[in-house]
């Protein structure tokens, strides 16, 4: 889920958004008012920083990328629970498909995730 589904036209000037940085950071997560959209990139208050309209990611400028915004922090909330939940079923799912699970119902848990036909 770490494809935002903000488009560039969503992010307006005066816009409050919620910044988290990453874990290697010096910022704090707090929220940030937008200053500034252009083409590619808008800023926000007081932070020299640039974020992407597409992924709302902070570029790092050559190196990773400081951390990046959501619409708020309801959205990131949601998102980290979304990541826990996952990892959990990954870390759960066994080596071997049980005897009593059917190709029925692998079709299903194939729909359900939004799995492709091919692997990747």
């Amino acid at each position: 889920m770490s494809n935002n589904s903000t488009c560039k036209s969503a992010i307006t000037k005066g816009q409050t958004l919620y910044f988290v940085p990453n874990q290697y950071s010096n910022y704090v997560p707090r929220e940030v008012v937008v200053n500034t959209v252009g083409r590619v990139y808008f800023t926000v208050n007081e932070e020299q920083l640039r974020f992407r309209l597409d992924t709302m990611e902070a570029d790092g400028l050559g190196y990773s990328s400081p951390g990046r915004c959501y619409e708020n922090q309801g959205v990131y909330v949601l998102e980290q629970m979304i990541q826990k939940e996952y990892a959990l079923l990954r870390m759960q799912l066994p080596s071997r498909c049980p005897d009593e699970v059917t190709l029925a119902d692998l079709v299903k848990v194939r729909e359900l995730l939004r799995l492709s036909d091919a692997p990747k």
